[in-house]
């Protein structure tokens, strides 16, 4: 009896502790972000660099549940592929160059099969927008 009172007494109050104190419960944990491959990493490297242009990834996914959730088909629409185009020199956005980069960078991307479309945004406009295939 006094075995189940001591049980009873330790439920009662490490149960809460577990619940109060759990970061998931209270929404602590890291933002959902995409984080990019080394092989991604160094295909817009390369790209900046041939291109003279200053694009990096701006898509906020979390890749490992938004990958398992397509690979069990529990995803309706897939998301859009999100680049960033900082324009520090404030000089004029050059189309083509920017349609020349995507397309260089839609070929050789290795996660084609994840997302439906990529865009070039720069200051929250849509820039440019390719499908992917």
């Amino acid at each position: 009896m006094k075995a189940f009172l001591t049980f009873i007494v330790v439920v009662i109050i490490i149960l809460p502790l577990f619940i109060l104190l759990n970061p998931f419960i209270w929404g602590m944990r890291r933002i959902a972000t995409y984080e990019p491959s080394v092989v991604t990493s160094n295909l817009i490297d390369s790209l900046n660099r041939k291109s003279n242009l200053d694009i990096y990834v701006d898509t906020y996914l979390d890749t490992v549940w938004y990958f398992r959730d397509i690979r069990y088909g529990k995803v309706d629409k897939l998301a859009n592929f999100n680049l960033g185009f900082r324009n520090s020199e404030q000089k004029t956005i050059d189309t083509n160059q920017i349609k020349n980069y995507v397309t260089a960078f839609s070929q050789k991307f290795e996660h084609k099969k994840y997302f439906d479309s990529i865009l070039v945004t720069s200051d929250n406009s849509i820039i440019y927008q390719i499908k992917m295939k």
